[in-house]
């Protein structure tokens, strides 16, 4: 029967040795052969160190999103409810205007400012954003009711084939009718200043 000395002994012995020691060490070069030309060593050449498009691409993503969640903060502050979800929690079907007329609302402001500010547009006349954008790296899209309603009050009209690549554009007149609806402050916060 082994003791504990020896049994520790014997557990130290079967570690295994760090893999690096158990590589074969690397081949030299081979010598050319008499009469034969050596083969051409790789030279390292220096090129000019190009910016990563990536770098750029995801500063700038970065920025929108910093625009949005600041919008969205503004709301929050205001106790203003934002009707846009996430593209996994509900079916966005075409826009058609309501049978009813319907007066602008702070709600449809507010789903537009959303959509505009993802989209890194500016609020003014006759500007376009999609219908469904990215939010926190999420697929949104603003809510059914809402866009039916902003149609129906004549802030926006809306083109496209299928709701996914719907466009919102805004009418005369929507651009201060929305400012006027959620306020300078959303307006700053969310970069949407023409």
């Amino acid at each position: 029967m082994p003791t504990t000395a020896n049994t520790a002994t014997v557990a130290a012995s079967t570690v295994a040795a760090p893999a690096a020691a158990t590589k074969p060490a690397a081949k030299p070069a081979a010598a050319a052969k008499p009469g034969k030309p050596a083969k051409p060593v790789a030279v390292a050449t220096t090129t000019e160190i190009k910016p990563d498009p990536r770098v750029e691409r995801a500063a700038r993503i970065s920025a929108d999103r910093s625009a949005v969640a600041a919008l969205y903060a503004t709301f929050e502050s205001n106790r203003v409810s934002v009707p846009v979800k996430a593209l996994s929690a509900f079916k966005p079907l075409a826009t058609t205007a309501h049978p009813i007329a319907r007066n602008p609302s702070v709600r449809q402001a507010a789903a537009i400012a959303a959509a505009f500010s993802a989209a890194g547009a500016k609020l003014s006349d006759g500007k376009s954003a999609p219908r469904v954008f990215e939010l926190n790296g999420v697929r949104s899209c603003i809510e059914n009711g809402v866009l039916r309603d902003a149609v129906s009050s004549g802030l926006i009209s809306v083109t496209g084939d299928t709701p996914e690549t719907e466009k919102l554009t805004l009418r005369p007149k929507a651009s201060a009718a929305i400012a006027g609806l959620i306020g300078a402050t959303a307006i700053k916060a969310g970069k949407l200043a023409a």
